[in-house]
């Protein structure tokens, strides 16, 4: 059986990605609601991004722990901090139209589009930014 934790059975990319995953859904979770409560205006802030992609790299950078694989370890966060304000923009969705029924037809016709673009860049930039920094310190 391979050891997936890089050596030291406390780390390693596999448990610095399950770490990013649950940064990304916690994220959601807490900011979504946040973010739907603020309005309409609130379901395009892009604060909301880049709190998700520091989440989700500080997590991931410190659970992989390797200092030696940085940047690949850091291209980890990339996906799991894109989920990350998929799912807080859906949570947001339902939060603003108060109900979990039709919120994803809502978030698809009403708030994805072309400028979320640029938010999911943001969050996937400093997801590996964050990891990379984190990671590179350990």
């Amino acid at each position: 059986m391979s050891d997936v934790s890089g050596g030291n059975g406390r780390s390693g990319p596999v448990l610095g990605l399950l770490a990013g995953a649950a940064a990304a859904v916690l994220g959601a979770l807490i900011l979504g609601p946040l973010q739907g409560s603020t309005g309409e205006r609130g379901l395009e802030l892009g604060y909301f991004a880049l709190a998700a992609g520091v989440l989700v790299g500080a997590a991931l950078g410190k659970a992989a722990g390797t200092s030696a694989r940085a940047r690949r370890v850091a291209l980890l966060a990339v996906p799991p901090a894109l989920l990350g304000v998929m799912l807080g923009q859906w949570v947001a969705s339902a939060v603003y139209i108060g109900s979990w029924d039709g919120s994803l037809e809502f978030w698809r016709h009403h708030v994805f589009g072309r400028n979320d673009w640029t938010f999911y860049l943001v969050a996937g930039a400093e997801g590996y930014l964050v990891a990379k920094r984190v990671a590179e310190g350990s």
